[in-house]
């Protein structure tokens, strides 16, 4: 199909709907509209990626951080710790960005790092999973996920850590397996940061 007659299919749509809007309340039309909604919007993405002169790589790059990072609370946490990991630093934040923005911003500065590649191989790799064991009771099994938080690297670290503060019952029970004076109503980045420290010393102190 010719881009002339896809945009004049288009503006027929979009004139029909206006014409009808107040008959068109069927609800597998609703279901269909919001899947034609998705369609357009990765349309939308690839058009504005041609406008721009981006490659294919990025244009690729650009609709994936679109779909891994949708707007929400959350969304420019992780867009800033997504920059930390290719990068190697976060992408500074304006009081005034938005979630969309301040992603545009690391999108922006990706490519211009000529990081395109490295942000793809990021977004593909499968997500991480605890290994920590946390289903026993046993104080010396839970004693050694204790020891195990201190010997991961820095990402799988984050992970754990960001899983144990959401999760407080796994944090608590690990705290109370090292010994850790806590308050239930405390902070638990606190509580958390309590255990990786003793984790740490557990596992310098019996040897790798």
């Amino acid at each position: 199909m010719g881009l002339l007659r896809l945009a004049e299919r288009l503006s027929g749509i979009a004139g029909t709907i206006r014409d009808h809007a107040d008959n068109l309340d069927d609800n597998r039309f609703i279901k269909e509209a919001g899947r034609f909604t998705k369609a357009l919007d990765r349309f939308t993405q690839a058009l504005d990626s041609v406008r721009e002169g981006l490659t294919p790589r990025a244009s690729e790059l650009k609709m994936l951080l679109h779909a891994s990072f949708p707007p929400g609370d959350d969304t420019i946490v992780g867009s800033a710790k997504f920059s930390l990991k290719v990068l190697g630093k976060k992408t500074p934040k304006s009081k005034n960005d938005t979630a969309a923005s301040y992603l545009s911003k690391v999108f922006k500065n990706i490519v211009s790092a000529g990081k395109v590649e490295e942000a793809l191989t990021v977004l593909r790799m499968p997500p991480k999973q605890s290994i920590l064991n946390l289903n026993a009771d046993d104080e010396l099994i839970l004693l050694e996920q204790v020891r195990t938080l201190g010997s991961l690297d820095r990402e799988q670290l984050e992970f754990e850590v960001a899983r144990l503060v959401k999760h407080k019952k796994e944090l608590f029970k690990l705290a109370d397996a090292a010994k850790i004076k806590y308050k239930p109503t405390g902070k638990p980045e606190t509580i958390a940061k309590n255990l990786v420290q003793a984790g740490q010393r557990y596992y310098e102190n019996t040897g790798a």
